[in-house]
């Protein structure tokens, strides 16, 4: 049996939805059920054949021409990471869900714009064989939004951890590596994009009360697109601009790089899943996330939870992990057991017997 997954977001700078539909691919291959092929990006996959796909979710083309690449494939089945699937596609196929963030902010979006969203959301789940979320958290939220979709269809399949997520290993030269990278000896770490639902701002202004008490600097990802200039402002407010770095994260560096901060901290208001804090407590970083949406259900007891609306409380969780060693080993050890339940071998097992369901071969 063969599956097509669309691997359209996957590029140079890999979105999180691009790097979720590589590492599933790569584990179906991995547990021997499917044959596997991609369609767009680049995956640099063992025993994958790739479709080049020259044209974005929302061209015509994912209409008239994808349908084709396809059928191309010889696939029994395909697998859409995006709720733009062909109107005419003649093979069966499933569609994960990653979220339901225009939902939750429908005002991100142009009035035109939040319509056609609605649409292609409805539309691709009602033709969908299976969909697919990556928590409960976004079932809940697609049975809230979406009360028409079939709810036997909805089926959640956590994401993985890869296992180049790992703590530091031993015998490692700290002060040397951080240097390779271009890191500050203590940092607190922030990974992920600004726009406005990451709720920065926050973490800055919560930070400048933390480095009236420590030495860290605070480490994040550069701004750039929606939401920079609300993290911009926060930072020129806080006064704090000399302990605040912009980094242009490498995703090969990536694991060091968590596995080497004091802490980890994820603000945001509203996640499908949260791939940055489970990646973070699977090397090891103390992590910190916000008490919304699935990040409670992902990180378990591995992280501490704080209402991301509290920048007292944020301050307090902080400056508790940053100047209590004992206290933060614990949380080290607890985010590494928890981040270990999640396996992309099991993700891809679970997503097989959907596909074999899809198919009326279970």
């Amino acid at each position: 049996m063969k599956v097509a997954m669309d691997t359209r977001m996957l590029c140079a700078r890999p979105t999180g939805i691009g790097r979720v539909a590589e590492s599933l691919a790569r584990a179906l291959v991995e547990i021997g059920e499917w044959q596997v092929s991609v369609f767009g990006g680049n995956p640099q996959i063992p025993c994958v054949t790739c479709e080049p796909v020259p044209f974005g979710h929302f061209s015509l083309k994912t209409h008239t021409v994808l349908p084709g690449i396809i059928a191309r494939t010889g696939a029994d089945i395909a697998h859409f990471q995006f709720y733009s699937a062909p109107w005419s596609a003649k093979t069966p196929f499933v569609v994960t869900i990653h979220d339901t963030i225009y939902s939750h902010f429908p005002n991100i979006l142009p009035p035109i714009e939040r319509v056609a969203y609605r649409a292609l959301m409805a539309r691709v789940m009602n033709r969908a064989s299976a969909v697919i979320c990556p928590s409960a958290c976004t079932l809940a939220d697609i049975r809230r939004f979406f009360p028409s979709i079939d709810a036997s269809k909805l089926r959640v399949v956590y994401n993985g951890v890869d296992g180049r997520f790992m703590p530091l290993a031993s015998g490692l030269d700290h002060d040397r590596a951080r240097a390779e990278l271009g890191l500050p000896k203590r940092y607190v770490l922030y990974v992920g994009n600004h726009r406005p639902h990451k709720n920065v701002p926050a973490l800055v202004t919560a930070f400048a009360r933390v480095a009236r008490e420590t030495p860290h600097t605070l480490v994040m990802s550069t701004p750039s697109g929606k939401g920079s200039e609300a993290t911009l402002s926060a930072i020129e407010q806080s006064g704090i601009g000399d302990r605040i770095a912009f980094h242009d994260i490498p995703d090969q560096s990536l694991p060091l790089i968590y596995a080497l901060a004091d802490a980890f901290v994820f603000p945001s208001l509203y996640e499908g899943f949260g791939l940055p804090p489970l990646e973070a407590m699977a090397c090891g970083a103390p992590t910190i996330v916000s008490a919304t949406s699935s990040l409670p259900e992902v990180v378990g007891d591995g992280a501490l939870l704080f209402d991301p609306d509290d920048h007292d409380a944020l301050a307090a969780k902080l400056i508790s992990v940053l100047t209590d060693s004992e206290f933060a080993l614990s949380l080290h050890e607890r985010g590494v057991g928890r981040a270990a339940e999640f396996d992309w071998k099991h993700s891809a097992m679970q997503t097989s017997a959907i596909y074999n369901e899809a198919l009326g071969k279970e």
